[in-house]
């Protein structure tokens, strides 16, 4: 959402295979438990996760690629997408941002 300049970001959020995932640590980044399925590795403001299982809607790495949008050759799902999982997860700052999208979408 940020690259998109629909609000600030806190962190940026990267899903990467389970491979990377794995080797993360071994380069310095930290584990960090931030709940239920959700055990990230961190290195300053990034959050390198292996799924997107910490809601119902959790799609593969393989199919938010398909419908990835790119910006210099750096993909960023897309924000159907980032929609549907906020949709599920259901925080209120998801709804914030649903809100934002919805706007960004219906003036595209």
């Amino acid at each position: 959402m940020a690259i998109l300049g629909l609000r600030e970001a806190q962190d940026i959020d990267l899903l990467v295979s389970k491979e990377v995932h794995k080797n993360l640590e071994s380069i310095g980044w930290k584990k960090v438990n931030k709940g239920q399925k959700d055990n990230p590795f961190t290195y300053d403001v990034f959050e390198a996760h292996d799924n997107w299982d910490f809601s119902s809607y959790n799609p593969s790495l393989e199919e938010l690629l398909k419908n990835a949008f790119y910006i210099a050759d750096i993909p960023f799902a897309s924000l159907e997408d980032v929609k549907k999982w906020k949709q599920h997860y259901g925080r209120p700052r998801d709804i914030t941002d649903i809100e934002l999208i919805d706007h960004y979408l219906n003036s595209q």
